[in-house]
């Protein structure tokens, strides 16, 4: 009994900052990186005092360890060997996986980590809602829908410095916010995370971020159909709600529906422009060191060479894949891609053999965000901005917790 007592209590700090991780997340990745660093160095002291590491086996374990080393490996091959070493020190956030993998043991835990990400994450949409109606810093933060709008339309960021970082962060926690909405049995409750859920919605329409608009529609249709034989009530629900975003985002008139619009104006909008042309010369540069890659972070120098006349230089692909391939070759893309599909087929596993019904429609929901993470990486570069990769690495680390939790049939 003794024995028991200390390992609850030298597993509370680890606990604690994990804890303090979701609070900090979607406010200041400075706090968020501070409470992962504190939890890690926890989770090492701990080690060394029960002279074992509690390291659960995983599928993801050894492709994840093949990816950062791939990556480092990208760092020694690379043009600038000293600029990409620089920038390799983001990798060290992948520890947050095996932090949340080997540490979130019980279900209460668990469900305290998703309220804590949800409930800060919906106060910095209120900040950008408000941000939106009384527009704030418009100056700063102004655009013209396809270079033609009369009036300019302030796109919602939060806290973000970006209203892409924003709506890439609201798109993740979405399909976390569904999912809560079903597992809670109080109708208090419910009701709460509905309207949370409506906050974040109406916050991710004011940042105007089209790619994270579709990502959050494919995460919804998803989710749906990760529920269809689990619970008929769920998945109707959430194609309602998926055909209510798509009718606000049509809506005639609307701002939001002039956005949409511009993504087939390709000869007037400068942002699917430059979208366009980023790819056709990634492709190029992708011919050139197609195996290896130009190395770690790489792509925003390298692509200068290949500039003609009247184009501009990006600091990235603007796609995740092609990204990788430029960067760190074939290698890294196979190896990327498959993370993914060990992530996926992991989860439809831990789907199928968890009976618990906060449990799985937490699976879900991180399955979705997950996907909707995927999504976005076909239009942007969601590993470029650390806020976003550790949201990524510590849901992906959630996932492979459930079936260690206490009252998991896995377990």
């Amino acid at each position: 009994m003794k024995a028991f007592k200390k390992q609850i209590n030298r597993d509370k700090p680890i606990i604690f900052f994990i804890f303090l991780y979701a609070v900090f997340s979607p406010v200041s990745l400075a706090g968020a990186n501070t409470a992962v660093a504190l939890a890690l160095i926890c989770w090492g002291a701990k080690s060394v005092i029960e002279k074992k590491v509690r390291f659960r086996e995983c599928p993801l374990n050894v492709p994840l360890l093949i990816f950062v080393a791939v990556a480092g490996l990208s760092v020694l091959v690379s043009t600038d060997f000293k600029w990409s070493l620089e920038r390799y020190d983001s990798f060290w956030m992948a520890g947050i996986f095996f932090l949340a993998a080997n540490n979130i043991t019980g279900k209460a835990q668990l469900k305290k980590v998703m309220v804590f990400l949800i409930v800060f994450t919906v106060v910095i949409a209120l900040i950008g809602i408000v941000e939106h109606f009384i527009k704030a810093n418009v100056q700063n933060n102004e655009f013209f829908i396809g270079g033609w709008q009369e009036e300019p339309i302030l796109r919602s960021m939060g806290l973000s410095s970006h209203p892409v970082k924003f709506g890439m962060y609201l798109a993740m926690v979405l399909p976390l916010a569904l999912g809560s909405i079903f597992y809670s049995k109080k109708w208090k409750s419910r009701l709460g995370y509905i309207v949370s859920f409506i906050i974040l919605l109406l916050a991710l329409l004011y940042s105007y971020s089209r790619g994270c608009w579709i990502a959050v529609l494919f995460a919804s249709v998803f989710f749906g159909l990760l529920n269809l034989k689990l619970k008929k009530s769920i998945a109707v629900v959430s194609a309602g709600l998926t055909v209510i975003v798509l009718l606000v985002l049509l809506f005639p008139g609307s701002s939001v529906s002039k956005r949409v619009k511009t993504v087939f104006n390709v000869k007037y909008d400068g942002s699917t422009m430059e979208r366009l042309a980023s790819w056709k010369r990634s492709m190029v540069m992708i011919k050139e060191k197609p195996v290896l890659g130009f190395g770690w972070s790489r792509i925003g120098v390298e692509n200068r060479k290949y500039v003609k006349d009247n184009e501009k230089p990006f600091n990235h692909a603007h796609n995740m894949y092609l990204n990788f391939f430029v960067e760190t070759g074939l290698a890294g893309l196979g190896v990327l891609l498959w993370l993914f599909v060990i992530i996926i087929v992991s989860g439809f596993y831990i789907l199928k053999r968890v009976d618990d019904r906060f449990l799985r429609i937490t699976c879900c929901g991180i399955l979705s965000s997950i996907v909707a993470f995927m999504v976005i990486g076909v239009v942007d570069y969601p590993f470029n901005i650390p806020v976003i990769t550790e949201l990524f690495y510590f849901l992906t680390g959630a996932l492979f917790a459930i079936p260690g939790i206490e009252g998991s049939s896995l377990n």
